[in-house]
């Protein structure tokens, strides 16, 4: 768990930058902006929890 203290402030800016995309992605498809919030949570800890590398870069995309 050592390498995980340098990468926080990355994750948390890298999900800052996120945060309009996924609420806009959201109200585009015409759901509740607070979906675009949940779904953008559970879509990373999924990602997250399958992925075989240490290193991985998700995230909302439209289209």
């Amino acid at each position: 768990m050592a390498y995980a203290r340098p990468i926080c402030p990355a994750s948390l800016v890298v999900f800052l930058v996120a945060l309009p995309l996924r609420i806009g992605v959201a109200v585009a498809s015409g759901v509740p902006a607070e979906l675009g919030l949940v779904t953008g949570v559970v879509g990373g800890l999924v990602a997250g929890a399958l992925t075989g590398s240490s290193l991985q870069v998700n995230g909302p995309r439209p289209g």
